[in-house]
Formats: structure tokens, sequence, C-alpha cells
């Protein structure tokens, strides 16, 4: 049962027991009193729509004319796949999650085993996508698509539209407790890399930079002479950083020349640069660690030294520090500085 939570310009706002909010159009209008939904989840869709409706409220249509969506089965097959993953591809996102879109698919694909996408029971996709936010959002994606773009399928049809929710695991449930890599065991992989994968995972591991920024400043990238207090060279700028911005590093002479030998080197696979450091893994006997670790790496040992919370939060590029803390410094044990004061009090106390 819809429950009113408040108005807006055209009417009144209520909320549905899904939790979506639904924009009625509740307005007089030359002596007639006019009641519509807009079927909008968003106060800009509603606007949209109540544009339209004030230019004529008598010959207003919700839904303008369209084409009626294929009455045929639409199965989740190979041509399908062939024509969205194109498609993902033009709205910006990396060739990685495409090609891990098509694994997923792929999934899919085998355990609807050719039933009808249209209208499909809800209770058939949450064991397929059960504990999995990836396949999860490329589940969700398919159907908009199929909804928005090749109108094939009308809102009702839609089996996520509304009741498919992307599950986000909490810092308290990830699978390892520690992400942090004992250097030791870096220092072993590094050497069993060659020059190209060595100065990529070093540059990682001196920086905290996640794998797709490390693609950018690979593909794009600038270094920069450093004016500033620290004791650095340069600066290491990564454009196109996730909120927008550019991120910026300043860097040592040591990781300055590896930063270089990154840039020479060009763009480069994010996959083969996994499967690089897993087979030097075996080769160095350690435990096996993605290069994403690194970031847990950098951050762990940078609390742990006494640096403050919020300046690795900058370092790092977040937001907030919230994000720091809790997914990346969690396991970290700061640096008590009453620890250093009693140690040099005590050399003064005699002997």
């Amino acid at each position: 049962m819809a429950r009113y939570i408040g108005r807006w310009e055209g009417g009144e706002v209520l909320r549905l027991k899904n939790g979506r909010r639904a924009y009625i159009i509740n307005k007089r209008i030359g002596g007639r009193r006019w009641r519509i939904t807009t079927r909008a989840s968003t106060l800009a869709e509603a606007r949209a729509v109540f544009l339209r409706f004030v230019v004529n409220p008598d010959t207003f249509r919700l839904v303008a004319p369209a084409p009626e969506p294929g009455r045929g089965p639409v199965h989740l097959g190979d041509t399908l796949l062939n024509k969205f993953l194109p498609f993902s591809r033009t709205k910006g996102n990396t060739s990685d999650w495409v090609a891990e879109q098509r694994v997923h698919l792929k999934v899919l694909q085998s355990g609807l085993a050719g039933e009808d996408l249209r209208g499909l029971p809800l209770g058939r996709l949450p064991p397929l996508v059960a504990g999995r936010a990836h396949r999860t959002a490329v589940a969700k994606a398919l159907y908009a698509w199929l909804r928005k773009v090749e109108h094939r399928l009308a809102a009702s049809e839609d089996p996520t539209f509304g009741t498919l929710v992307t599950p986000r695991r909490k810092p308290g449930e990830r699978r390892i407790a520690d992400k942090a890599v004992p250097r030791e065991h870096i220092r072993a992989v590094v050497g069993q890399l060659s020059a190209r994968w060595a100065a990529l995972l070093e540059l990682q591991a001196g920086t905290g930079i996640h794998t797709t920024e490390l693609q950018r400043f690979a593909r794009s990238g600038r270094l920069l002479p450093y004016v500033g207090p620290q004791a650095a060279s340069v600066v290491m700028v990564v454009p196109l950083h996730k909120n927008g911005d550019e991120h910026r590093v300043a860097l040592n002479k040591r990781l300055a020349a590896v930063a270089r030998r990154a840039l020479d080197g060009g763009t480069f696979c994010g996959e083969a640069y996994h499967q690089h450091v897993r087979r030097a893994c075996l080769r160095a006997q350690v435990p096996h660690f993605t290069p994403g670790r690194m970031r847990h790496t950098v951050a762990t040992e940078l609390v742990e030294a006494g640096a403050d919370i919020v300046a690795v939060s900058t370092f790092l590029g977040h937001r907030t520090p919230q994000t720091t803390r809790a997914w990346y410094a969690r396991f970290a044990t700061p640096r008590n500085p009453a620890l250093d004061f009693n140690s040099s009090a005590s050399k003064g106390l005699g002997r």
C-alpha cells in the first residue's frame, strides 16, 4: 500500500511497498481536478512528465507512442551477447570489465538454459547471482539495455526492475582479514618478473594506486617537476581519477625512475599483469597476492608508522578518511606516541 510522504510542484509524493517513490500529478486545471501517476521514481523524471502534461492535459498521454515491443521470446543466446557487449564497451566500460561481463553472462546463459527472459520469475535469478555483486550488476545492466535501448521489454516484464538489489559487501565481510603483503614477499616477486612487469608492481607498491589508475598512468600519465617541502623528485599525475579529478603523488628518485619505465612501456592488459604476478608468486614460493593488495599494504604501513589517517586518505585519493579507515587500514596498529615519550622519559630517570 502506498504511503503519502510529501509534495512536489506537480502534486504529491508516495512511498510504495517496495520502498520506491511515486510522483503523482494532483492539480486543478480549468476547473477540473487531475490526478495522474507519472510512473516516475525520480523528481527529474516526474518534472519532465509534468511539463508535457500542463501543455494540454486533455490530450496528454503518459507514454508517447512507441513501437510495440516484440512479443517473441527473448533468449540469452550468443546473438544477444554479441550485441550487448559492444554496446557496453561504447558506454565507457573498460575492456577488462566487458570481458568479465561476458563470463558472468555465459554463466547466466547456462543456468537459464534457453528460458525466455521476458517475465522470467524472479525466483530463477537469485540462485544464479547469490552473493555475487558483479553478476547481479551484469544481470540488471542486460535487462536495462533490453528495456531502454532495444525496447524489447516493458518494465513490467523485467524481473530485475525495482526488485533485484546489488549486494554491497561490508568491511567486516571481507574474505581476507588482512590484505597487507609483507615487503619481503613483494621484493621476492619483483625479482621473478621481467623489467616491464616489475616496474609496474614496484610503482604500485610505492604509491598504492589502483591497477586501473596504473593503466591510465601508463597510457597517458605525466611526470612533473616537484616543488615543495618534501624530499621528492617528481610528481606522478594520474589522469581521469574516478571522482573526475587528476590524482597526484610525489615520488622520490627511485620511484621516479620506476615511473619512467612504466610510462615508456605504454598501456598494458590488466589480465596479463595479474597472470604474470601470479606466476611470479609461484616461482618465488610466496603466498599468492594480487597487485590490488599493494594499496592495502601501503595504507597499513603508513598508519602503523604513525601517519595521520587524514593524510593517508589524501595520499590515496579518497574522498573521506572513513573509506581509508574502513577498507584499507582496518587492521593496522597505529604507533602510540606515548610509547616514544615514555621511552625518552625513562632515559632521564637515572641509572
